[in-house]
């Protein structure tokens, strides 16, 4: 990830999921909250306060980004599998699809 956004001209700053802060993020482009952080960390639950897009890798602090509702394992988490079931077709991330859609082969969603 960091290759890419550095080959697309962004400059990519690191920090550590136990020490950032909100004031970090200022003047920046966006936020990547990775998939390794800790969805514990009360400094990457902080960035969800910062007035740029905060894209959020990290299943588990979906709900604390207002992204979802709050129950884990329902409204969001890691399942296996390889379907997930579309109960309104009418929503844009449906694409118009609906009932059981398989969205990959084997392994688990996030």
């Amino acid at each position: 990830m960091r290759a890419r956004l550095a080959g697309a001209g962004y400059t990519v700053v690191l920090a550590d999921d136990d020490t950032v802060t909100a004031g970090q993020a200022a003047g920046s482009a966006f936020v990547l909250v990775a998939q390794s952080s800790s969805s514990n960390a009360p400094a990457v639950k902080a960035l969800a306060g910062v007035a740029i897009p905060v894209w959020v890798a990290k299943p588990y602090l979906f709900d604390d980004f207002g992204l979802t509702l709050g129950a884990a394992s329902t409204d969001y988490g890691d399942k296996p599998g390889s379907a997930l079931t579309i109960s309104d077709p009418t929503h844009p991330m449906a694409a118009g699809r609906t009932g059981t859609v398989t969205i990959q082969a084997g392994g688990r969603v996030s």
